[in-house]
C-alpha cells in the first residue's frame, strides 16, 4: 500500500523497469490487482530482482511512500502464514527445487545479469537449518 494514487503512465512505468535515484534500472514488474480508496494505493506487484528496498525505492521515484509492504514469497517458496520474525523448516520439495535452481544457475542456463545467487534467496528466508541447506545447495 502507498500513499496516493498510482495513475495508469506510473503503473506502466514500473512493468517497463523504471530508473532509480541510484541511476539502476529495475527489471521490469508485474503490476495487479491495483485498488484504490481515499489517500492510497494498493496493488500486487511481483519482482524478479530483490534489490535492497526495491519495491519502496521504486515507488518513491515515482513519488508515493510504501505505508505497508508485505511479502507473500521467495522465488516459487510461498511464506504462507509464516508470521514476521518465525522460522520454519523447508520441506523436501522446497529443497529440492532449490537444489535445481542452483544447480542451473550454476550451469548459466536459467543466469540473467541481475539474478541474485540462490545463497542468497536461501538467507532472506530466515529458516531455522538455512545453514545446512546452503552448504547442501551451494557448496
Amino acid at each position: 500500500m502507498c500513499e496516493g494514487s498510482v495513475e495508469e503512465n506510473e503503473s506502466a512505468a514500473l512493468r517497463n523497469g523504471i530508473v532509480l535515484s541510484d541511476g539502476y534500472k529495475t527489471q521490469p514488474a508485474v503490476v495487479e490487482n491495483i485498488r484504490y480508496d481515499d489517500r492510497s494505493t494498493t496493488c500486487d506487484v511481483t519482482i524478479v530482482e530483490g534489490k535492497n528496498r526495491q519495491i519502496r525505492r521504486m515507488f518513491e521515484t515515482l513519488g508515493h511512500e510504501v505505508i505497508h509492504l508485505k511479502r507473500i514469497s521467495i522465488g516459487s517458496l510461498p511464506l504462507g502464514t509464516l508470521a514476521e520474525g518465525k522460522l520454519r523448516s523447508l520441506t523436501e520439495k522446497e529443497i529440492e527445487l532449490i537444489t535445481d535452481v542452483t544447480q542451473k544457475w550454476k550451469s548459466g542456463s536459467t543466469r540473467r545479469r541481475n539474478d541474485s545467487h540462490p545463497e542468497q534467496i536461501l538467507r532472506s528466508l530466515k529458516d531455522a537449518s538455512k545453514d545446512d541447506f546452503i552448504n547442501l545447495v551451494c557448496a
